[in-house]
């Protein structure tokens, strides 16, 4: 057996593994959950932006911290849960796609850590 080397810039997903059976109850699933945490954030939102008595800086944290997780859960679920419908060989991701993914995740990950850290 040989060992071929491509140069390619479309890889293959292969940590995710979802039997046939398992497949549609797994994504109604992630989908009802993406689809709760959403509402839930959004409602945050349009309370704490509607209503004036909330303008006040700790409700202000909580709106924007309502909004970087539906910017984070909106950044990763979509893209899994076609992933979760796509057959194991049709799972294929754009290097560049896949360097973006990666890159927004670690700064939208790290950003409350680093704040935490300093103190700020």
């Amino acid at each position: 057996m040989e060992n071929y080397t491509f140069n390619s810039l479309t890889l293959q997903m292969e940590g995710l593994r979802v039997t046939k059976t398992s497949k549609y109850p797994i994504f109604i699933f992630l989908l009802s959950i993406y689809v709760f945490i959403f509402n839930a954030n959004l409602g945050i939102v349009l309370l704490i932006w509607t209503d004036r008595s909330l303008h006040q800086p700790m409700f202000l944290l909580f709106c924007n911290l309502s909004i970087n997780d539906m910017m984070g859960n909106s950044l990763l679920v979509p893209r899994v849960l076609a992933d979760i419908l796509a057959p194991p060989s049709e799972r294929l991701i754009h290097y560049y796609e896949c360097l973006m993914q990666a890159f927004t995740t670690h700064v939208w990950h790290q950003r409350p850590h680093r704040a935490n850290h300093h103190g700020l």
